[in-house]
């Protein structure tokens, strides 16, 4: 192995041609230094080491390096020096090994060890510098574990979630959890052999807004919603976040992670259409409260709503209206003669026929027992005399027993003029003009 320390080669050949500052530089260079004799002792030791093994000068030219190195790591230590000797190895040795510090804590060294000889070329003694490399071999032993525990991390998350770390977006994968392969179907490894059998599982119309972030270097970091088809043809939601790690603003790698929300998404459809379903219900409850239960007639209180909207729109902008007030001529003898039920046939089928002649933006509304009323919203009494004989004076119903009964009315019709100030006054007036055409 070449010695990849050229201040060692400089310090032997200090020490060969007996410069003077030989001495200050082995003493005060920052890395530990020893002479160490054929047999492993030290015969000259350097500040620096004592400070690294925890001894004094004195106490290490009495030691040997067999007794501070751990006796598993002593053999190519050994190995080296007998080959050395020998002359069958000409290079310097270099290992990672532990040495046991006075205190009996292990440490961690870089140990390089060369042969020196003298001016004859004959073996003198053994140079060895040792690097303190405590704190790196510490630092490797916190990101070992830290990497241990984010893969146990990763491992534990549910199959629901898909977990990927790679160089950029999708090439030279580093690492993927067996959720990609529970969520995409696929094996883990045709993510990183292949990232168009990943783009293949994208649903056709999710696929190129993917493709675009993919391909767009500036996107580093992103959040989507995209649908996949998984390996048995089923619709999956997912949730995908894509987040680089930088360091002076170069991407170093890049996670993703792959949420499955098909459960979500698919009760939260169930939701909207019990809600929409509740909306419409409540809609149609509204509505049915409106309505006459018999005659399906806008009720009093509604009909009574839709007159003060005519009525303000008549106030500020002169939109003309007109009230015709319908009443069932003699409607008690037709209950005592026929009966109630021939009596309620008689309003649905005046109701029935009121609507087949009003328009959308007309009103039909029961006011009470035979008594209805109709709003003909833009209309003039001219407008409204023609929808009255449209209407005309009566109608048949057929009982059970498919006997014929006449059914006659009275009309009586009043259209919003400036005179008429409230609501309850134009359906007086339009009562009073149904009643004059009664009698």
């Amino acid at each position: 192995m070449k010695i990849r320390l050229p201040w060692l080669r400089g310090l032997t050949n200090l020490q060969q041609g007996g410069d003077t500052s030989y001495k200050d530089s082995f003493e005060e260079v920052a890395i530990g230094l020893a002479h160490v004799n054929f047999e492993g002792k030290f015969i000259r030791v350097n500040k620096s080491l004592c400070h690294f093994l925890g001894y004094a000068e004195k106490e290490l030219l009495q030691t040997t390096f067999q007794q501070l190195t751990l006796k598993e790591e002593l053999g190519d230590s050994i190995n080296f020096i007998q080959g050395a000797l020998a002359g069958e190895i000409t290079e310097s040795f270099s290992k990672v090994k532990r040495y046991r510090h006075k205190n009996g804590q292990l440490l961690w060294a870089k140990l390089t060890t060369t042969l020196i000889k003298d001016a004859n070329q004959k073996p003198s003694y053994f140079l060895s510098s040792i690097q303190d490399i405590s704190e790196l071999k510490q630092t490797e032993h916190l990101l070992k574990q830290s990497e241990q525990k984010l893969k146990l991390i990763i491992e534990s998350i549910a199959s629901e979630v898909a977990v990927w770390l790679s160089n950029d977006k999708h090439s030279e994968l580093l690492y993927v959890n067996q959720g990609f392969s529970e969520l995409w179907g696929l094996d883990q490894f045709n993510l990183s052999s292949d990232v168009e059998d990943f783009f293949s599982f994208v649903h056709d119309q999710d696929v190129q807004t993917l493709r675009d972030i993919f391909a767009n270097d500036s996107v580093n970091n992103f959040e989507l919603d995209y649908r996949i088809v998984d390996s048995q043809g089923q619709i999956r939601h997912v949730h995908h976040v894509g987040r680089s790690i930088k360091e002076d603003d170069n991407v170093l790698y890049f996670v993703s992670s792959i949420i499955d929300r098909t459960a979500l998404i698919e009760r939260q459809i169930l939701l909207d259409d019990s809600l929409l379903r509740l909306k419409v219900a409540y809609r149609d409850l509204q509505e049915f409260s409106r309505r006459d239960g018999l005659t399906g007639a806008l009720n009093s209180t509604a009909f009574k709503e839709r007159l003060a909207i005519a009525f303000e729109q008549y106030q500020r902008h002169q939109s003309p209206a007109t009230l015709v007030f319908i009443d069932i001529d003699r409607f008690k003898q037709v209950n005592d003669t026929w009966g109630h039920l021939a009596g309620d046939q008689a309003l649905i089928e005046l109701v029935n026929h009121l609507n087949a002649q009003v328009r959308l933006t007309d009103a039909v509304g029961r006011f009470g027992g035979d008594e209805f009323l109709v709003l003909l919203t833009e209309s003039n009494s001219q407008q409204a005399v023609e929808f009255c004989r449209r209407v005309g004076t009566g109608f048949t119903i057929t009982l059970e027993s498919g006997e014929p009964v006449e059914i006659r009315v009275s009309i009586g019709l009043r259209a919003l003029t400036t005179d008429i100030t409230s609501v309850d006054r134009w359906m007086r007036l339009a009562d009073t003009a149904m009643y004059g055409q009664k009698n």
